[in-house]
């Protein structure tokens, strides 16, 4: 046993102002409490720093601001670590996002029982608000919900398939951070998933926290949904990498899109792209929000499953044409992976 660690909470924020009150007293709520709440302001306009501080002062939490000149997320975990190098564990989280109430207990636990773990990340499972978000979460996070009906000796295969560590909830032992060399401040996307990347081409495990779960908000909108899956993908695509996910999407479309440009010369071309379409819809989204409600097919899940594949496929497209574009032609977006992905190491000079 190593005994209890000092453990910082570290949260980027920008304009949050309205999930100020939910997030701290979520946290203050938890049956664990930080040592220490960092909290690393992007330039925030909605008075959002002013309300941190507010909370603290009236409820006694020990919750520092501090700015993020980088603005973007990965950023902001990077300074609100600096800030922390007192910690011996580092917790990250997005602000906003709804921690259950024995989240930081279990992620912190692991490193207090055994001293060789480095890395502990927990489910992510969807929290909707509205028939919308209820279908984002069953058709886009169909394998989380998936977890809790599996028996817990089949759930890590299923989710490590899936999985890596990510800034949605993970702690990792302040060493670690360090010869890690932190997170790409550069990117506005994806930087966890590089991040994750790293730690694998580094050997280093992750251990799963499975008696709680981060609870993440689903966007409520077709255009939300629409910019959240471009900056994905163009994140994807400014580091380098390709989902398989992508590529399957990708060839989706065109062939959708080569028959139906061989309308022009016969009808059968796009008669196919119809019943293809179709099936995609079915298989990609249908499908998954009649195992999600126990009923239907109706008409009113078709026209949200529509809603939805659309809005990912074509957010997802748009954002690795525009990101691999970034990749191909601007040298500074190569250059700066590579220089992240080779910094640091087991005996290499972090942060």
């Amino acid at each position: 046993m190593s005994g209890r660690l000092r453990v910082a909470l570290i949260l980027p924020v920008r304009n949050e102002a309205a999930s100020v009150e939910s997030t701290l007293g979520a946290i203050c709520a938890a049956t664990r409490l930080p040592d220490r709440i960092v909290v690393a302001d992007g330039a925030s306009t909605d008075g959002t720093p002013e309300l941190l501080r507010a909370f603290a002062a009236r409820v006694g939490a020990p919750v520092e601001v501090v700015d993020n000149p980088q603005i973007f997320a990965g950023g902001g975990r990077n300074v609100g670590a600096a800030a922390a190098r007192d910690a011996d564990i580092l917790v990250f989280a997005d602000f906003g996002n709804a921690p259950e109430a024995n989240w930081l207990e279990h992620m912190v636990a692991p490193f207090e029982a055994d001293p060789t773990i480095e890395v502990v990340a927990s489910p992510v499972m969807p929290a909707p608000r509205t028939e919308f978000g209820r279908a984002v979460a069953a058709i886009l996070h169909n394998r989380q919900l998936r977890l809790a009906q599996e028996p817990e000796g089949q759930r890590e295969g299923l989710l490590r398939r899936s999985t890596t560590p990510g800034g949605l909830s993970l702690a990792i032992r302040q060493a670690t951070w360090q010869r890690m060399c932190g997170m790409p401040g550069w990117l506005r996307a994806a930087e966890d998933k590089l991040f994750g990347r790293k730690l694998a081409a580094r050997g280093i495990p992750f251990t799963m926290a499975w008696q709680t779960a981060m609870r993440y908000h689903m966007r409520e909108n077709f255009r939300d949904l629409l910019h959240q899956h471009y900056v994905y993908g163009r994140g994807d695509g400014q580091s380098g990498y390709m989902r398989n996910a992508f590529l399957r999407t990708l060839a989706v479309w065109v062939v959708l899109v080569g028959l139906l440009s061989a309308g022009a010369w016969t009808l059968a071309a796009p008669l196919a792209a119809l019943v293809l379409f179709g099936a995609y819809i079915w298989r990609r989204g249908v499908r998954h929000m009649v195992r999600a409600e126990g009923q239907g097919p109706t008409l009113r899940q078709v026209r949200l499953a529509i809603l939805v594949v659309l809005g990912h496929d074509l957010g997802v497209l748009a954002g690795y044409a525009v990101g691999w574009s970034q990749w191909l032609f601007k040298p500074r977006f190569r250059h700066l992976q590579r220089a992240y992905m080779s910094a640091g190491g087991a005996d290499g000079e972090g942060v």
